[in-house]
């Protein structure tokens, strides 16, 4: 059988005096001995052994000759979980002189096909014997190999963030090697790896209607010798309760310090709905491939247009040498959290007489709240009122910084009663209002009745009160005066009338 490799990603590598050149530090080469001075094989059984490490920003500057690496190692990254697969080439015997003149010929096509550049007609069909996959520091071992010529595919990337799958590569086992042998054979490919990360900043937001941001920060990957950097794209879908408002683009050097000027030519970035898509054009490329293990960042600002469940996650993908869309690297889902707080306002007296009209605001510190300084804005309103049902819904108040950690504390304050009630004490500004602790979403957290007293009304005399009772009693006494003064009045005439 041919062995075809995946997402048309291979490239061919040309035979040089019976040597296929496999890149810095690990790519092994054919070689064909001198005809006058082949030594007798050692015996087999042979082996292949594959460590599999991520492009480095520098070359190492180890050897690629088939022997062990030991040391100058350390702070390479290993991948492990990486797929390869050996197959052996049929139709060449190595111990023939003939045999060992073909592989001076044979190369892998970009379709991974083993062919003769000699005669380009000519395809060698393969089997395949071993498929491994790198664990315990990037290393597949294939044992137990026959004299032969091997083709070794890198057929999954597993889980790691690789960008190109490495070329497959042919290799003799047994492996010439400075006039003699080697019967364990030991290849070091590289591969380019990257990586996305997205993050939430709403450290500035409290209300709907605040700007939360998304950085996306990608790395530009190192390209082994004989790859190319083709295309970089990130895209994010926003969750729909995310309404796009604006976004940049920056390029940092390998450095982590020094920013790259980036032209407005260099890409192209476009919102459709909830998409956002940033995609570097061939110029960019160009500047990305200037600055390999460099990062490139995202940052989309966004404000918040409702609740739901209370939490909105958003994630990241990024497409390096990927213009199907059919590998991209997803980044963690970062999550910003919302919540809401209901009111009941009802009449103290009678709590199951609701009141309309009153009038809320509400504060991030109890001294805002005193003093009635920048209240919370939610979707352009500061001031919450109780309609006809007496419902108070502030729905759109950050739960949490970043969506982690401790619920957040508002305090919410009666700025003005319903017509014909007070204020509830607890409520005012005197009492720095009362504190509410906002879960995520909108219905975990519960109603809280708010009772109001009526308005107290004017002292009005009272009947059967200490005044009636002066009143009547200064009539009982000038009736009383009345009666005397006719008396006197009375006994002075008669008095008269017999004195005649």
């Amino acid at each position: 059988m041919t062995i075809q490799t995946t997402g048309g990603r291979l490239r061919g590598i040309a035979a040089a005096t019976g040597a296929m050149a496999l890149g810095a530090m690990g790519m092994v080469a054919l070689a064909a001995p001198a005809s006058a001075a082949i030594p007798n094989f050692p015996d087999g059984p042979y082996s292949v052994t594959v460590h599999k490490y991520a492009q480095p920003d520098d070359a190492t500057g180890l050897p690629n000759d088939g022997t062990e690496i030991t040391t100058g190692l350390t702070g390479l990254e290993a991948l492990d979980g990486v797929t390869y697969t050996i197959a052996e080439v049929s139709g060449i015997d190595l111990t023939t002189a003939a045999g060992w003149q073909l592989t001076e010929h044979l190369s892998v096509d970009a379709t991974g096909a083993v062919v003769d550049d000699a005669t380009p007609a000519t395809i060698y069909t393969t089997s395949v014997v071993d498929t491994q996959v790198t664990a315990a520091g990037g290393v597949a071992a294939f044992t137990g190999l026959d004299l032969g010529v091997y083709l070794v595919s890198e057929t999954d990337a597993g889980a790691n963030n690789i960008t190109q799958l490495a070329d497959p590569f042919l290799v003799t086992v047994p492996f010439p090697n400075e006039n003699a042998w080697l019967t364990d054979v030991h290849v070091y490919p590289k591969n380019p790896v990257t990586d996305i990360t997205k993050e939430v900043d709403d450290s500035g937001a409290h209300g709907l209607g605040d700007t939360v941001v998304w950085p996306i920060t990608a790395g530009v990957p190192n390209i082994p010798d004989g790859q190319s950097l083709d295309s970089f794209e990130i895209t994010d879908d926003l969750d729909t309760r995310l309404d796009y408002q604006s976004a940049t683009v920056t390029l940092t050097a390998a450095d982590d310090t020094t920013d790259v000027p980036l032209a407005t030519g260099d890409y192209t970035l476009v919102n459709t709905g909830q998409n956002v898509t940033l995609e570097f054009t061939t110029a960019g490329i160009a500047v990305l491939a200037a600055n390999q293990g460099g990062t490139v960042t995202l940052t989309i600002d966004t404000t918040v247009n409702s609740v739901g469940d209370g939490t909105i996650a958003n994630a990241g993908i990024l497409y390096v040498n990927d213009s199907d869309h059919d590998h991209g690297f997803e980044s963690e889902t970062p999550k910003t959290t919302w919540g809401s707080i209901n009111l009941l306002k009802t009449d103290a007296a009678d709590p199951g007489n609701p009141l309309e009209g009153a009038e809320f605001q509400v504060y991030l510190t109890e001294a805002d709240a005193a003093a009635g300084t920048n209240p919370v804005s939610v979707g352009g309103v500061t001031t919450f009122v109780s309609d006809a049902s007496g419902a108070v819904t502030i729905e759109g108040l950050k739960s949490q910084e970043n969506g982690t950690g401790a619920n957040l504390t508002y305090y919410v304050v009666e700025t003005q009663a319903p017509a014909g009630y007070t204020i509830a004490a607890d409520y005012s500004a005197a009492e720095s209002g009362v504190a509410f602790t906002v879960l995520p979403g909108t219905t975990t957290n519960a109603t809280v009745t708010v009772e109001n007293p009526q308005v107290p009304p004017f002292e009005l005399p009272l009947t059967g009160s200490s005044g009636t009772a002066l009143f009547i009693g200064g009539g009982l006494a000038l009736i009383a005066l009345a009666i005397g003064a006719a008396i006197v009045i009375g006994r002075r005439k008669s008095h008269a009338g017999s004195n005649l």
